[in-house]
């Protein structure tokens, strides 16, 4: 596979970048995980949602506008628009939220105006009614929301058991491309950080131990990344298992590493850093965590029939 993006694909990723120079100022009230509308409105008018829909694009090329909006600082729910939809051949209203239980909070559900459930009999995919769900508190950096009400079996529409495993496999590729975003903008912004935090007259950055640990972070990030886009490219769902398990399993580190390294500013609402690292912490227990992911990539890879 050539990880290059191609002249057409790199026009689209220039598209985008003065959207996300919009969205790069942090709110100034702290902990604030409003839903970037404005971004949210660039994308859509400019066509992005409907990437993987329109003649002569697809999956991948929509798969590397979903990894770099995931690095931005504020959030909008890409993913399931950009990818899960399509891929199911789904129309569903934007923004679409992806529940793996509809007893607990899920992200962006406080926002969406539809949503895909994994229930005990597969999927069901549903447009949301008004006061169906409400704003569920949390850290996690992401709108969350909960159901008001159990949904119930004959709401929506419900997926037949191919739909729920290509769903299952687009959903880890969309986890893994979310995760490499995000690894990716704490990673920068903390690259910046320690070329100007000085100690004994030197910039913290300047020392081996924390370049070696920085280095080896980018690699993850940057692997987490290849992973993501060659599962997107194959569409292969093994491969996108095995870039979900790489992506959750590698998160812990980097979001030690990252707090570490800004020092007592890190864990603070008031440092920017936070938005990347809770968005992680997110993403890294969701749909059973890695080894749910792990299980799921042996089972595809030796040949079992993976339950919905």
């Amino acid at each position: 596979m050539d990880t290059q993006p191609t002249p057409e694909q790199q026009a689209l990723l220039d598209a985008v970048a003065p959207m996300l120079a919009k969205a790069a100022a942090p709110p100034k009230e702290g902990l604030v995980y409003d839903y970037d509308q404005d971004l949210d409105d660039d994308l859509v008018a400019s066509g992005f949602h409907d990437l993987a829909r329109t003649e002569g694009y697809g999956l991948a090329d929509a798969a590397l506008i979903v990894e770099l909006v995931s690095g931005a600082l504020k959030v909008v729910e890409a993913g399931a628009t950009m990818l899960v939809a399509p891929g199911l051949d789904l129309d569903l209203p934007h923004p679409i939220a992806l529940v793996a239980d509809a007893r607990r909070p899920a992200r962006f559900l406080s926002v969406a105006r539809s949503a895909i459930v994994l229930d005990d009999g597969g999927a069901v995919a549903l447009e949301l009614q008004p006061g169906q769900t409400e704003t569920a508190d949390g850290i996690f950096a992401y709108p969350m929301g909960r159901f008001t009400s159990p949904v119930t079996p004959t709401e929506g529409v419900r997926l037949s058991r191919p739909m729920v495993r290509k769903l299952m496999s687009i959903w880890r590729l969309s986890l893994a491309l979310e995760a490499a975003g995000a690894m990716r903008g704490a990673l920068d912004f903390t690259v910046e950080y320690v070329k100007t935090r000085r100690q004994f007259n030197r910039a913290i950055g300047s020392y081996q131990a924390l370049q070696h640990r920085l280095a080896e972070r980018t690699v993850a990030a940057k692997a987490t990344r290849l992973l993501a886009l060659q599962a997107a490219w194959s569409g292969d769902p093994a491969h996108a298992a095995l870039a979900a398990t790489y992506a959750q399993g590698a998160i812990p580190a980097v979001i030690h590493d990252c707090q570490q390294f800004n020092g007592a500013n890190g864990v603070t609402y008031e440092h920017p850093l936070h938005y990347w690292t809770f968005r992680l912490a997110a993403l890294q227990g969701e749909l059973g965590g890695v080894s749910a992911q792990a299980q799921a990539a042996a089972e595809l890879l030796w040949g079992q029939d993976e339950s919905p």
